[in-house]
């Protein structure tokens, strides 16, 4: 059993948030200085805590009982759970989404492999700081800034491509009841997408 003190400030995520990024916002509420400095006194990796999600390392931060069973998981046993549970360390930001929100937060829907660009604002996601040029990762101090200080609110805001938004009602959307009975016919949209991919 651990005996350290816990971390206290645990607010509810947000509809949508992603698991990483709810750990990053809580990380940066208690006045860590990112997921590894988090999870640093409890002998945890920033992968260990994306893999077992907040239910798993909650308790944990919280000082509370737990298995250290994972607590043994090599380097690359955990990047193999890590790829396997559709999980990574890498981010993606919609600086517009940043920009406005109350207290910002990272959406789920941005860590999907094919959700490159924000459908609320129809622009292109960030993956690098317009500033140093890093990839931005979820090992980072803060929700809304680079390591370098950078603000993503501040970064360019790219409209997306009409072609975009087509892939993403064809590809994504694809399993979306209402469009299951019409599977195998193709819409307008399909059609014309077809015809921008000749």
């Amino acid at each position: 059993m651990n005996q350290i003190v816990g971390y206290k400030l645990w607010p509810k995520a947000f509809p949508g948030e992603s698991r990483g990024g709810y750990l990053l916002r809580m990380a940066e509420r208690n006045g860590a200085r990112g997921l590894a400095h988090f999870g640093r006194p409890f002998n945890l990796r920033p992968s260990q805590m994306v893999i077992l999600g907040p239910e798993q390392v909650i308790p944990v931060l919280r000082g509370l009982p737990y298995s250290t069973e994972w607590l043994s998981w090599r380097p690359q046993d955990l990047g193999r759970a890590l790829s396997v549970a559709g999980g990574t360390l890498r981010s993606r930001v919609c600086p517009v989404c940043i920009g406005s929100d109350p207290e910002p937060y990272l959406r789920s829907v941005w860590e999907m492999p094919l959700g490159c660009f924000c459908e609320k604002h129809l622009v292109w996601l960030q993956d690098h700081c317009e500033v140093c040029g890093r990839v931005l990762s979820l090992n980072r101090r803060s929700i809304a800034f680079c390591n370098c200080g950078a603000s993503f609110a501040s970064f360019s805001a790219v409209p997306v491509s009409t072609w975009a938004v087509t892939m993403l009602e064809i590809f994504i959307k694809a399993g979306d009841p209402a469009r299951s009975a019409t599977f195998a016919l193709s819409t307008s949209t399909e059609r014309n997408a077809g015809r921008l991919l000749r």
